[in-house]
């Protein structure tokens, strides 16, 4: 029986994984013709050792379990058990991919298919591992069946929208905008730096109402802010403008009314007093 090896194996690792290697290539690429013996992404080939010293009858048992040994330890071929009998322990062997490097055949593009379709979805494969090998070979099965159902985008063509997109996303309407929360009484007398009335309080949220003026915190704010430049500028204190501002009718205060400067008067038609004494 004649025994080929190649080289380049024989030149990084050694003479004999060389030897072994290419016995199993020889199987391997028989296998993968015939689409045999395939699973989880490898293409396997078994043996017994018994069997393996009838093909390398120049090696002892002994010998053979170092070679394989060797092998596995450099990452060249990998072991495994595919029988159907859980009782049979004859042992199955595979090249991994770092070995097909070496044999270029066996990187065929439909061996690299065959390989591709054979993994499990419950196999857990290392795509790292794979190399360049699938690169460029295996592509998605086309579809096939044409779309026959009318599309339901009533907002614009087909083109417009993926039909993958969630079309609640776009047929949903648009979202109101929120009003800013109220700043009702409570708010307001638990929020008094200035201790200003709860009467005064609550006349000048009448007031806002009539002129449909929200009081919200930032507002409130602002009307604190006020008093106190008004309070340091024209010497008139926060009490005492604040309770001009509601008598006045106005909204809000500024600071350009307590020094000499027009204040804005009250419309004609709306009547303060039927306010503060509702």
């Amino acid at each position: 029986m004649n025994h080929h090896l190649n080289t380049n194996i024989a030149v990084d690792y050694d003479v004999n994984i060389a030897l072994f290697l290419d016995s199993v290539k020889f199987w391997t690429f028989n296998n993968l013709a015939n689409k045999r013996n395939v699973h989880d992404g490898f293409c396997w080939t078994y043996n017994t050792l018994e069997a393996f010293q009838v093909t390398f009858p120049f090696w002892t048992k002994r010998q053979l379990e170092t070679i394989i040994s060797n092998a596995v330890k450099a990452g060249l071929i990998m072991k495994g058990n595919y029988n159907k009998n859980r009782y049979d322990r004859t042992c199955w062997y595979a090249l991994t991919y770092k070995a097909y490097d070496y044999f270029p055949e066996l990187k065929a593009p439909v061996f690299a298919e065959t390989l591709y379709l054979s993994i499990s979805p419950k196999c857990e494969m290392n795509f790292t591992d794979w190399g360049n090998l699938f690169l460029g070979i295996v592509t998605p099965i086309p579809d096939t069946k044409p779309d026959t159902k009318p599309s339901i985008n009533t907002i614009g063509t087909s083109d417009d929208v993926p039909q993958d997109e969630d079309k609640s996303l776009i047929l949903s309407p648009k979202p109101k905008k929120q009003k800013p929360e109220s700043f009702g009484i409570e708010a307001l007398l638990s929020d008094n730096p200035h201790g200003i009335d709860q009467q005064h309080l609550e006349d000048w949220i009448k007031v806002r109402k009539s002129k449909r003026a929200a009081i919200t915190k930032t507002t409130w704010n602002k009307i604190n802010r006020t008093l106190e430049i008004i309070e340091r500028e024209a010497q008139v204190k926060p009490r005492d403008a604040f309770e001009t501002m509601v008598a006045s009718g106005w909204q809000s205060i500024e600071l350009k009314y307590f020094l000499g400067k027009t204040a804005p008067a009250p419309k004609t038609q709306w009547d303060i007093s039927s306010v503060l004494s509702a």
